[in-house]
């Protein structure tokens, strides 16, 4: 199985670029197959609602950090921050 220093040994930027476009056309990966498991589960769950409720979107099932709908900020603290330069400006040592 590659590891990421393959891919770049391997990878021209032409064609990273012609896979990032590829995937921007025709989605695939982690966040497509979520999409692809809500579609299907909100289809089977639309089947049963009453008359006047409301659908459930495929992306209302999918992992909110995948929708947008994550506000949690996922960022590093200024004091988690200044301990990685510090380590870094180390060699790498804590």
């Amino acid at each position: 199985m590659p590891v990421v220093q393959d891919l770049y040994d391997r990878l021209s930027v032409e064609e990273w670029i012609e896979w990032e476009a590829y995937c921007n056309l025709e989605p695939f990966g982690p966040p497509a197959a979520f999409w692809q498991a809500g579609l299907i589960a909100s289809k089977v769950h639309n089947l049963g609602l009453a008359k006047g409720q409301p659908p459930v979107t495929p992306e209302q099932l999918m992992p909110a950090s995948l929708t947008g709908r994550d506000k949690k900020k996922r960022g590093m603290t200024q004091a988690q921050i200044s301990q990685t330069l510090r380590g870094l400006a180390r060699g790498g040592r804590s």
